[in-house]
């Protein structure tokens, strides 16, 4: 579908609404961001549909009991989703993810460092990660956004959600034309701290999860 040209104004009025309400919201979260491009990467995968605190403790526990990235990629998914089900709701899911993220990385780069990917330019990165099977399309964005500062809108059914909600988006817009939408509406600039107001608004919103 398309979206009517209509929506880029009340867009522009939550992107104000945001920047009063969660003024110092990108700082916050870009200190606390990994540096390794493979963390990035898992952290996206954790935190898609789920709160970013709740992903980041999943994300400990995961690094915790791994050696490296390689006993990471080698493991059953079962023992990686028991590990997180605490914190990550979609556990198996998300388990799952990971380790086809990562054998898929593995075998394309014949590594698990993905550091040296950042001398290249941002097109050929783009091409390079341009579907990473299974993965959601959010940790991706957020993979080429926050380590290879790519302008890419990381957005999930979560975010996607409060957007329909709060009537910024029509009902009935999907998550890929809703990302085409925000990216048009962007300047590069500001991709990162819209992101991070857009997912505080969203969290604060959302049902919490019961713990367990």
């Amino acid at each position: 579908m398309k979206i009517s040209s209509d929506y880029a104004k009340v867009f522009h009025t939550l992107q104000n609404r945001l920047k009063r309400d969660f003024p110092k919201t990108k700082d916050t979260n870009l200190d606390s961001l990994p540096t390794n491009c493979i963390e990035m990467l898992l952290l996206g995968i954790l935190a898609t549909n789920e709160l970013y605190d709740r992903a980041r403790e999943a994300l400990k526990v995961i690094q915790t009991n791994m050696v490296d990235f390689n006993e990471l990629r080698v493991t059953p998914v079962a023992e990686i989703s028991e590990l997180i089900d605490r914190h990550i709701r979609e556990s198996q899911r998300a388990a799952k993810d990971i380790i086809v993220a990562l054998n898929w990385i593995f075998n394309r780069f014949d590594t698990l460092d993905l550091s040296e990917l950042k001398e290249k330019n941002k097109s050929e990165i783009s091409k390079l990660f341009e579907e990473i099977p299974t993965c959601p399309d959010h940790a991706r964005a957020a993979l080429l956004l926050f380590c290879f500062e790519i302008a890419e809108m990381p957005l999930d059914d979560l975010m996607l959600k409060y957007l329909i909600n709060t009537q910024t988006l029509p009902a009935e817009v999907d998550l890929p034309t809703a990302k085409s939408f925000i990216e048009r509406q962007l300047k590069a600039a500001e991709f990162s701290t819209f992101y991070w107001q857009l997912r505080k608004a969203s969290e604060a919103n959302m049902d919490k999860p019961k713990k367990r």
